[in-house]
């Protein structure tokens, strides 16, 4: 693997990870799959435009925006939005070059 694409692969683990703690806790584990299922998607994409990335953003831009909007509120410096932002973070890393950036 070249380092982009290992780099794209640690920042996979580091999304499994994060949704491996929030699971049960702040992530049901239909929506945790979900997640998961969607930065696979981008991190098998070999470009920001192939359907796998355009589908796995539009998934996790919708359950977060879904779950910030429901569930997650406790925003400001607490745990929890803590690990969200780096959630958001990590599964941006995942993308392809010349990806368009996650959403804060």
């Amino acid at each position: 693997m070249d380092c982009t694409r290992t780099s794209r692969y640690d920042a996979y683990k580091a999304v499994r990870g994060l949704v491996e703690e929030l699971r049960k806790v702040k992530l049901f584990d239909a929506e945790a799959d979900s997640i998961l299922w969607a930065a696979e998607g981008l991190l098998l994409a070999n470009s920001p435009a192939d359907a796998e990335a355009v589908e796995a953003r539009m998934t996790f831009d919708t359950l977060m925006d879904g779950l910030l909007a429901n569930r997650w509120q406790d925003i400001g410096p607490t745990t929890a939005e803590l690990q969200r932002k780096r959630l958001l973070e990590a599964f941006a890393e995942c993308a392809p070059a010349e990806a368009v950036p996650a959403s804060a």
